[in-house]
């Protein structure tokens, strides 16, 4: 039931990126820019990949190395760019593998 209930999950967020693309082509999609604290955003990032990653074996954290700072950004989109960037980190990564979120000021 876990399985299917992440499962349904990620289809629900396919087809809300989908959507998404089409408002964006549109000139209807709304953006939230606000200024937010980024490590909340990566940890959020981290733990909604856990699942994912714990059903191969992969390890997901996030540096210690990053920086204490805040973001001028829309959070969901934000959020929805790195949860795709992590589930494919994990998707190429071999069975027993680690994926590192890390962010650098440069």
């Amino acid at each position: 039931m876990a399985i299917a209930e992440r499962n349904a999950k990620q289809l629900a967020t396919l087809i809300s990126d989908l959507l998404d693309i089409e408002k964006l082509v549109a000139g209807k999609l709304n953006v939230n820019m606000q200024w937010q604290p980024l490590v909340p955003l990566l940890e959020q990032v981290v733990s909604s990949n856990q699942a994912y990653g714990a059903q191969r074996s992969i390890n997901i954290h996030l540096s210690q190395n990053v920086p204490e700072t805040t973001v001028f950004v829309d959070g969901q989109r934000l959020l929805q760019a790195l949860n795709n960037l992590v589930s494919n980190a994990i998707k190429f990564s071999p069975d027993g593998g680690q994926v590192e979120v890390s962010v650098s000021n440069k």
